[in-house]
């Protein structure tokens, strides 16, 4: 039988993909996304904080979320560890000093301020979990649990706006 080349088209399709890959292969890791590292994670759901997870961000949206047992770390992702921080997504109701001194005067009337973020976050949560695979990755990173202190709220650790970090983290590492 005698051989016969691939069509133009497929070639040139293979070339394209071959290309897109290399490209994307070169980025930094950052600008492919983040693997959040021993976070934890308060959502808007009922109970207590997801402590330990891992986040994987990949774009400007989360592809994963879980126990660290139960997520698998991808490679080629910037690994940012994050033992004792908490994330929250980034609601206009908890940034900006209006927000915030809103929320300090409920707890100063009494709310505990579990309480009161735990309401802000179940009320913004009313159409589906806020952190979950496939929603945005705008959160704010945590230095403590800020349930028992709403002032951690104006002084974030990081903002993650997009899927990229605003301002650098202390102990990120390329991938390894």
């Amino acid at each position: 039988m005698p051989f016969r080349s691939p069509p133009v088209g497929a070639l040139l399709g293979a070339l394209t993909l071959a290309s897109c890959l290399m490209v994307w292969a070169c980025q930094p890791a950052e600008e492919r996304g983040l693997v959040l590292v021993g976070v934890s994670v308060l959502d808007g759901r009922a109970g207590e904080p997801l402590e330990g997870a891992l986040v994987v961000i990949e774009g400007d949206r989360i592809e994963a979320l879980g126990p660290q047992s139960h997520v698998t770390l991808p490679k080629g992702l910037r690994l940012v560890p994050l033992q004792g921080h908490f994330i929250l997504p980034a609601l206009a109701e908890l940034t900006g000093d209006a927000a915030i001194a809103a929320l300090v005067a409920r707890a100063e009337r009494g709310e505990s301020p579990e309480a009161v973020l735990n309401g802000v976050l179940r009320s913004a949560a009313t159409n589906g979990p806020l952190l979950s695979p496939g929603a945005s990755a705008d959160l704010l990173v945590l230095n403590g649990d800020p349930r028992g202190d709403l002032g951690r709220l104006a002084t974030p650790h990081a903002l993650i706006v997009g899927g990229k970090l605003t301002q650098p983290l202390t102990g990120s590492q390329p991938p390894g």
